[in-house]
């Protein structure tokens, strides 16, 4: 960020002065570098904005964000990128994300790869029934390092691995290549407690990680229901860093997926479509921001 106007705009004089500091020399202390890591926003799309592809929406980093913690450098980088959708939690949507931002974002033009680590297998069943749409998939419980390696070299720009309902090997080797990790959340006791144990992890090893409300009840003029609300303030008093917006409950992300389709596939100008878009820019953004701190870092540790 070469602009001091617009990095205090997106993140707050504080925040912003901290950042510069770091990327300018003044301040290259360890402690530093960890705390600057631990508490940098991008904001995502306001989930009031009705179309998927916004591109003029402001940032709102107050109430509209993805955040992410201190990470080590993992197997993502500037060329390839890697999504973990994670949660010990049965049926918290990890397959139905997955699949849906697949769908999304996979052209010609920017090449994805899916990873299918849960032995269900919901998103291998998935895209079989795309026939002949169907998109680059393996089947896999372990090995992920290597898996990556391959598809680096191929050229994937975009790696999405869904995986088990559990804290396995094969869910904590996932989440150790994480560029970012996506833990979604249905919006309920059980669920909100059985986050902690995969944030714990992602934290431990310094993965980037964001909790989604998935499956949440539908807005009421615009305002979120009670559910929503409490669940996302008992996740602000443990500081979990969870994004502004919410997938709702809504009958075509499941009729899409029943049909091989993402949301935006089997219906372009539908809500479940808009919320899967902004759901898209709030990570893409987000990556683009943890790659810039890790560049500058790599940049810092060479000049030292």
């Amino acid at each position: 960020m070469s602009n001091p106007g617009l990095m205090r705009i997106i993140l707050g004089n504080d925040l912003s002065g901290r950042l510069r500091a770091f990327i300018e020399g003044r301040d290259l202390t360890v402690e530093t570098l960890r705390n600057l890591l631990s508490d940098l926003i991008l904001a995502s799309v306001p989930p009031s904005a009705e179309s998927a592809d916004i591109p003029s929406a402001r940032f709102n980093a107050k109430h509209h964000s993805l955040c992410y913690s201190a990470q080590p450098e993992s197997f993502g980088s500037s060329s390839m990128n890697v999504l973990v959708f994670a949660s010990r939690k049965g049926g918290s949507g990890k397959s139905t994300l997955a699949a849906h931002l697949a769908a999304h974002v996979h052209k010609p033009s920017r090449p994805c790869l899916l990873i299918d680590g849960d032995p269900q297998g919901s998103l291998a069943l998935w895209n079989k029934l795309r026939e002949n749409d169907s998109l680059p998939l393996k089947s896999a419980q372990r090995g992920f390092a290597e898996l990556l390696k391959t598809a680096k070299r191929d050229g994937v720009e975009w790696v999405f691995i869904d995986t088990a309902p559990n804290l396995s090997a094969s869910v904590t080797d996932a989440i150790r290549c994480a560029t970012l990790a996506i833990i979604p959340c249905r919006p309920g006791v059980f669920d909100l407690d059985a986050v902690k144990e995969t944030i714990g992890f992602a934290s431990q090893v310094r993965v980037p990680y964001a909790v989604v409300i998935n499956a949440a009840p539908p807005k009421r003029q615009d305002v979120e229901s009670p559910m929503v609300l409490q669940a996302r303030n008992s996740l602000a008093e443990q500081r979990i860093p969870v994004w502004g917006g919410q997938i709702t409950q809504r009958a075509n992300f499941s009729l899409s997926l029943a049909e091989g389709e993402g949301a935006k596939e089997y219906e372009a100008a539908s809500q479940a479509a808009a919320e899967i878009g902004r759901l898209w820019l709030g990570i893409e953004r987000s990556v683009k921001a943890i790659h810039g701190v890790r560049q500058g870092a790599a940049m810092h540790r060479v000049a030292a």
